[in-house]
């Protein structure tokens, strides 16, 4: 029997109560293993590698070798000692974890070197976009290394190939930009910085003038210091005075100031 309500003054006949509908549990295995699938293959559209189900987890196959741990500092997000990033994700639709490969984001510094970033969020729930190297570092090298710069701490991921796009554990080390110049220069024999360029310094006193192929050695030599500073003050057009000698890429200009 059809119940009546009163709506505005109007009397309306009420829709007849429906009852929950009740899926026999092959169903709803049915229905789950279809959903499972297609999250499968979307995520598959992202990453081509295979996957694996573990009870109520579908894992990324891993490479030989290959092992995930937790990001310290969140709870969902892990990298691999391959340079891999992912995130579990929970399915209430299929009460299974999923482990959904990150994106890498490309990202350039000053210099130009591109460098990949993965975006993730913290236990306290703020997202946060840091380098894929330095959430390598703090899991696998040291846990109190930032994830994100901080001026209060100067230590760097060095990338040993100098490849910054290597993100393999083996390829990394934590250290300060002194350290990572000095292995540069003294390990791998490679310049830093800006290409070398013929330089000059005349001594005010004695009327010398010397000829050196970089400002590195020119410091180096009549200075007893490699600090370049005294060039990236001034113009490069002009010349700088320091301790009896003046310095800078016109000879001309050094002899006749």
């Amino acid at each position: 029997m059809k119940k009546t309500l009163i709506r505005e003054g109007q009397i309306v006949e009420a829709k007849k109560e429906r009852k929950a509908t009740v899926h026999t549990p092959e169903f709803i295995a049915k229905h789950q293993e279809r959903l499972k699938n297609k999250l499968i293959a979307q995520i598959k559209a992202e990453d081509p590698r295979n996957f694996i189900n573990d009870n109520n987890v579908i894992r990324i196959e891993r490479e030989p070798e290959e092992e995930y741990y937790l990001i310290p500092g969140t709870t969902r997000y892990y990298v691999s000692n391959h340079g891999h990033a992912l995130k579990l994700v929970y399915d209430k639709f299929t009460d299974i974890y999923l482990e959904h490969p990150i994106a890498l984001c490309k990202s350039k510094n000053k210099t130009g070197r591109i460098y990949s970033d993965i975006n993730i969020q913290t236990e306290d729930g703020d997202y946060i976009r840091c380098r894929l190297s330095r959430a390598m570092a703090k899991t696998f090298l040291d846990i109190t290394f930032p994830l994100q710069f901080d001026e209060n701490d100067k230590r760097i991921v060095d990338h040993i190939d100098n490849n910054s796009e290597n993100d393999y554990l083996n390829n990394l080390r934590i250290g300060t930009q002194s350290d990572n110049i000095k292995y540069a220069l003294y390990e791998q024999g490679r310049s830093v910085g800006a290409p070398q360029k013929k330089c000059y310094a005349y001594n005010i006193n004695t009327h010398e003038l010397r000829e050196y192929p970089s400002t590195g050695e020119l410091c180096r030599d009549i200075w007893s210091s490699s600090n370049k500073g005294y060039f990236h003050s001034a113009n490069t057009k002009k010349s700088v005075t320091k301790h009896g000698w003046r310095v800078g890429y016109d000879k001309d200009e050094l002899m006749n100031n």
